[in-house]
């Protein structure tokens, strides 16, 4: 039988990638995205190129509380286990743009969705325990600096910090929600994938000029995907769990990312916006 993967951002980029890998590796994916021509696209390819394949397209985007909901509750209704949850889906805005929530855009899809998505699908993810989940995040981390009474709602805004900013939450988030999760034999981590061409980040100007060079040197999707399909499947890594990957190499997380009174405030935080109860 079949595992069951889940794969957000799922219609482009590395994240199309990783379900390809998946597909190819014999999981059932569900991919997700906001893309429904290019959803049902890879949909279809993926079953030509790997017959027998169990793929499913659905079209949620996770810019909101309430879309992020629809997106938990298609899945739900798509699956009754999963195996692995990929949380791929990221943004990278280089404008202020405020949610319906009142929350900063990147911080509602990079932090909080999938914050949401791991706890709206924890009885899946029991159901076919041991189960993993990996945050897809970015070296950049490192750099992140959380303004908690700013930073979720876009009031220390910068287009290139606020992407850190972010993914510093997300590997907050990662560390101290790995902990609740370890007894259940629900393994969480996340990883860097590496500097990878895609179009996350693309901007105009000579700043957006020089960025296009750039990234001609940089390697594709394809090679991008492969570290996260590895921390979802790998067998070597049953049991691993609150860690952080330099693509395959595990790294010492950031002194910021460890100071365990800024995760649990920003922990408090981010139950506050979503409403999420956490027993």
């Amino acid at each position: 039988m079949s595992k069951n993967a889940v794969v957000t951002g799922g219609t482009r980029g590395i994240g199309k990638e990783i379900c390809y890998q998946l597909a190819e590796k014999g999981y059932a994916v569900l991919l997700i995205g906001r893309d429904q021509e290019n959803g049902e696209s890879i949909q279809s390819d993926i079953k030509q190129r790997y017959p027998g394949s169990q793929v499913t397209f659905l079209k949620g985007d996770l810019s909101s509380i309430q879309s992020t909901k629809a997106v938990i509750s298609g899945i739900q209704q798509h699956v009754d286990g999963i195996d692995v949850l990929i949380n791929n889906a990221g943004v990278w805005p280089i404008e202020l743009e405020i949610n319906q929530d009142g929350l900063e855009m990147a911080f509602m899809v990079n932090h909080l969705a999938p914050l949401m998505l791991i706890h709206g699908l924890l009885p899946q993810l029991r159901q076919n325990r041991p189960s993993r989940i990996v945050n897809v995040n970015a070296g950049l981390y490192g750099m992140g600096n959380l303004k908690l009474e700013e930073t979720p709602y876009g009031k220390d805004f910068h287009k290139l910090k606020t992407y850190a900013n972010t993914k510093l939450c997300n590997t907050m988030m990662t560390v101290e929600l790995a902990e609740r999760l370890a007894p259940e034999q629900i393994w969480l981590n996340a990883l860097h994938p590496g500097v990878i061409n895609t179009s996350l980040g693309d901007m105009g100007g000579v700043l957006g000029g020089i960025l296009s060079v750039v990234k001609r040197f940089w390697v594709g999707p394809e090679k991008g995907a492969k570290p996260s399909v590895w921390l979802a499947t790998a067998e070597e890594l049953d049991g691993v769990y609150g860690k952080y990957f330099d693509k395959t190499k595990e790294i010492a997380l950031s002194p910021k990312a460890k100071d365990k009174q800024i995760r649990v405030a920003l922990w408090d935080k981010s139950l506050e916006l979503t409403g999420i109860q956490w027993r």
